[in-house]
């Protein structure tokens, strides 16, 4: 009987602790934590990771993906960083591109709702997809030149823009602690 109260203090201890794995996701917090995820282990890259220096002193790594069978359209994620030495990301861009008909605008479909789920659900999974899912959704009816100018909507300590720029539906993510 003493052993089963120590064996459930341990795990309490180890759930409060982090140390458990509960099959949940924890939070995406450094580039290694987003190249162990789950998101790309489901997709496989269409090319290598690409990455460079920010004049703000960040360091941008670009992954890119093929969306569908067609060539010509495709999806890449922006994982910006504090810095090389400091991996620490404070941002994510999702972009998606339909370059099959000259001047086709990307539509949300069901595939770009399926692909922003498994990577929000990848990055962190305390934040509520369904309302992130329909905010961009809704936005990426809406045209902007350029997605600092679509409007900031808060989801937990995450700041969410969405729209379309040119023919791209643009995600883009902020870590606001």
């Amino acid at each position: 009987m003493r052993s089963h109260v120590y064996l459930v203090i341990l795990i309490i201890v180890m759930v409060i602790g982090g140390s458990f794995s509960t099959g949940m996701c924890a939070e995406v917090k450094t580039l290694q934590d987003f190249k162990n995820s789950s998101f790309l282990k489901k997709y496989p890259q269409k090319k290598q990771m690409d990455s460079w220096a920010l004049r703000d002193g960040g360091y941008n790594n670009s992954f890119s993906f093929r969306l569908g069978n067609d060539p010509d359209s495709w999806f890449s994620v922006e994982v910006v960083t504090k810095s090389t030495s400091n991996p620490i990301v404070f941002h994510y861009g999702l972009m998606f591109h339909d370059e099959s008909v000259p001047d086709y605008k990307t539509k949300f479909t069901k595939q770009i709702r399926d692909i922003v789920q498994d990577f929000i659900s990848s990055i962190d999974s305390g934040w509520p997809i369904k309302d992130v899912i329909e905010y961009a959704q809704n936005q990426s009816a809406v045209k902007y030149s350029k997605i600092a100018d679509a409007p900031k909507n808060m989801f937990g300590k995450y700041s969410v823009r969405a729209g379309t720029v040119g023919n791209s539906i643009i995600i883009s993510i902020d870590k606001t602690q």
